[in-house]
C-alpha cells in the first residue's frame, strides 16, 4: 500500500508540473510589425514572394515557408501572424529585418 501512494504523489506532481509549464507558454492572438517603404523602392508581394525594385536593380526573397500575411500599403509594409508561439512572434521582427535589408541593397 505504501508503493502505491508514493506513485500516486508522484503522478500527481507530475501533473501539476505539466499544468503549469502549459499555462507559462500561451499564444498571442494576433502579433504585428509595420516597415516604411522608402521613396526610391518600389516592393511587389505576391503570395509571401517580395520583390524590392531600386535605383540599383531587383532582389527578391521568399517567404513562403513562414505563416504569415504579408499586407503591403502605399508606404508600409504590415507583417502580421495570428496565435503564435514564441518562435512564430521571433520570425516577425527577423522578416522585418530581411526586408529593411533589401531597401538598403537597392
Amino acid at each position: 500500500k505504501q508503493w502505491y501512494q508514493r506513485r500516486v504523489r508522484v503522478f500527481v506532481c507530475f501533473v501539476v508540473l505539466f499544468i503549469q509549464i502549459n499555462l507559462s507558454v500561451m499564444k498571442q492572438i494576433e502579433v504585428s510589425d509595420t516597415i516604411k517603404i522608402p521613396a526610391d523602392c518600389k516592393v511587389n508581394i505576391d503570395r509571401r514572394l517580395v520583390t524590392v525594385t531600386g535605383p540599383r536593380g531587383i532582389l527578391k526573397k521568399n517567404f513562403k515557408h513562414l505563416q504569415c500575411e504579408l499586407i503591403p500599403n502605399k508606404s508600409s509594409i504590415t507583417i502580421r501572424v495570428w496565435f503564435a508561439n514564441r518562435k512564430a512572434i521571433a520570425c516577425v521582427r527577423t522578416i522585418c529585418s530581411h526586408i529593411e535589408n533589401m531597401f538598403t541593397g537597392v
